[in-house]
């Protein structure tokens, strides 16, 4: 009885966020609040227990089904207080693999880094602090060639991660389109304007955070300057494995595998058609339970995103073991001839891993040997740029696979990064595989400031496929801009045969969610018949059957608010009683006119 009329009005992620380096495993994950109108205090413990299972596998299997959680990820409900507020937790296992993990690492600095230069802004600095530079200058030649430097784009190249002794330093290659003419200078004269524009890269990525001051962990290096003007650069950062706290740098990473985890997690649940999902799931996954009647009215209207925490659940100490191959390689299965003797690289492997310890002689000695022979850097599946989506579907050779899936198999088949084979395969696959996250995305049933409703289940064909209205929404909501040219033409497209405008019980009207009326011999809460009956059947506004609803439960189940004089939005402030104002060509009291408004019948809107 109690749960009848749940209602979940706000979602909020509130964990504080920790960086650290990665150990044997690193973890990262959300914890926040649901406010709920849930009222448990009359359950008992087991009830409440069984309550909080159902919310806690129903959160896990919406995620898991929409891609953004795998098996091994774990949503926790805590706890669900008498106040109705759901405490819970989404924990992901990043890597156990720490070469793996620092291709995450290398992969999120890429995507900040290319983020920041691809910034207008940060182009325009370039060129300002070039100018500044070069202006003090002794050359009068470099002092002319650089004053009305202008730099207009930015590309990056690929990038490498090398592990020497206890360092690894990630290489990130980029070019700078400028207008600088460097035919006529000197060797001497084109040194100084590399140097003049390595400082003005540097100088502006510190200004725009993305290197703090001073910190030695990365340097930026300006190899060539071409004849048209191009100028090829690179990115170091340098990571080593003290444990305590980062330097601002490594932070910086880590944040950025955060901030694609929480671009994932609020995508997916910020899509409306999912919260309604998630809403339906509690009451299926519920249906056969104790507390079926208590939970079977739960609505979830509202998702807010919060903050995210990356921490190392392992503990890096020592060299660690020897291996043979650096980060970003993978071995190879072959027959080698070592120290005179038969024997194969995996073979190899396991002596070094077991015999000899990382960054000693033995084990530098092996690397120099036998790597070039038995390691291989393969085809990475987002080189190109973007986050990896692992669970995103991918067609290859006329096979159906997750981008995980396919990862496994081109490490299995030993395609090599920069080869043939990997740049027909990335073709294919990037497009599917890798994503940057819109800053708004793309809403399919979004007409100007009106937002209809998906028919999540609906069947359309489209560019060959068949899809639900709800996998087409999700893809556009998580990949595209709003203003993108793509989701103009999907909304042109479809967006009349999968939105709609869903029925509203009570409209401009206020819903009495602490109400329950009889429908068809059946006792239903109010707030029931937006969420779950108008969802369900597609009862849309103006028809036939969202009237006859309408003229039946509207008067019990809708309110208006009163006028109130002194509310604002969501603020209500004291009324200043005694205080005496013109109204209606009368001097009155504040009290008086206050009283006015709420007694007439006009509303607070």
């Amino acid at each position: 009885e109690e749960l009848s009329t749940a209602d979940v009005s706000e979602s909020s992620l509130t964990g504080e966020t920790s960086m650290t380096l990665p150990g044997e495993a690193t973890e990262a994950g959300t914890a926040g609040t649901l406010d709920t109108n849930l009222d448990l205090s009359n359950l008992n413990s087991a009830q409440r227990d069984e309550v909080m299972n159902v919310v806690e596998d129903s959160i896990e299997t919406a995620l898991q089904n929409e891609g953004v959680l795998s098996q091994n990820d774990v949503v926790t409900v805590t706890d669900i207080n008498d106040e109705g507020e759901v405490e819970y937790t989404v924990d992901l296992n990043v890597d156990s693999d720490i070469d793996s993990t620092l291709e995450k690492i290398s992969s999120a600095f890429v995507a900040e880094l290319g983020s920041t230069l691809s910034n207008p802004d940060t182009l325009e600095s370039i060129s300002n602090e070039i100018q500044e530079e070069s202006a003090v200058s002794s050359d009068p030649n470099v002092v002319e060639e650089l004053s009305n430097a202008d730099v207009s784009d930015s590309s990056l190249g690929e990038t490498s991660i090398t592990t020497i002794g206890e360092n690894t330093e990630i290489t990130i290659n980029g070019v700078l389109d400028t207008n600088i003419d460097t035919s006529s200078l000197t060797e001497t004269e084109k040194e100084e304007a590399k140097e003049v524009v390595e400082n003005s890269i540097q100088n502006t990525l510190e200004n725009k955070g993305f290197i703090p001051e001073n910190d030695e962990s990365i340097t930026v290096t300006v190899t060539d300057i071409d004849e048209q003007g191009q100028v090829e650069y690179e990115v170091d950062l340098t990571i080593s494995p003290k444990t305590g706290t980062l330097r601002p740098a490594e932070t910086t990473t880590l944040e950025a595998i955060s901030d694609a985890l929480v671009s994932q997690i609020d995508s997916t649940l910020s899509n409306p058609s999912i919260l309604e999902e998630l809403g339906n799931a509690i009451k299926t996954e519920s249906a056969d339970s104790s507390v079926a009647e208590e939970l079977s009215s739960i609505d979830i209207v509202d998702f807010v995103q919060g903050e995210t925490s990356v921490t190392a659940t392992g503990t890096a100490t020592g060299a660690g073991p020897c291996n043979l191959c650096n980060a970003g390689e993978i071995g190879l299965e072959k027959e080698i001839l070592f120290n005179g003797a038969q024997t194969s690289c995996p073979e190899v492997y396991r002596f070094l891993a077991t015999q000899s310890e990382a960054g000693s002689d033995s084990c530098i000695a092996g690397k120099k040997a036998l790597r070039t022979e038995c390691c291989m850097r393969k085809c990475d599946l987002c080189s190109g740029g973007g986050i990896p989506d692992w669970y995103s579907m991918v067609n290859v050779n006329g096979n159906s696979m997750t981008c995980l899936e396919l990862d496994a198999i081109v490490a299995d088949s030993e395609i090599q990064n920069g080869s043939d084979q990997c740049s027909q395969l990335l073709e294919i696959a990037a497009p599917a595989c890798c994503y940057e996250p819109p800053s708004k995305p793309c809403n399919m049933c979004q007409n100007d400031s009106e937002y209809n409703d998906v028919m999540t289940s609906v069947l359309v064909e489209y560019g060959g496929t068949t899809a639900t209205c709800g996998q087409i929404f999700n893809t556009l909501f998580s990949r595209e801009e709003h203003d993108s040219e793509t989701c103009a033409l999907i909304k042109q497209d479809l967006s009349s045969q999968c939105c709609y405008n869903k029925c509203s019980l009570c409209g401009a009207l206020q819903t009495n969610a602490a109400l329950s009326v009889m429908h068809d011999e059946t006792q239903l809460g109010c707030s029931e018949f937006d969420s779950y009956i108008f969802a369900s059947n597609l009862v849309e506004e103006g028809s036939n059957e969202c009237q006859a609803f309408q003229d039946e439960h509207r008067e019990n189940c809708c309110y208006d608010i009163s006028c109130s004089l002194c509310a604002k939005g969501n603020e209500l402030y004291t009324t200043k009683e005694t205080s005496v104002v013109q109204y209606s060509g009368s001097e009155v009291a504040c009290a008086e006119v206050a009283n006015f408004l709420y007694q007439q019948e006009m509303s607070q809107g």
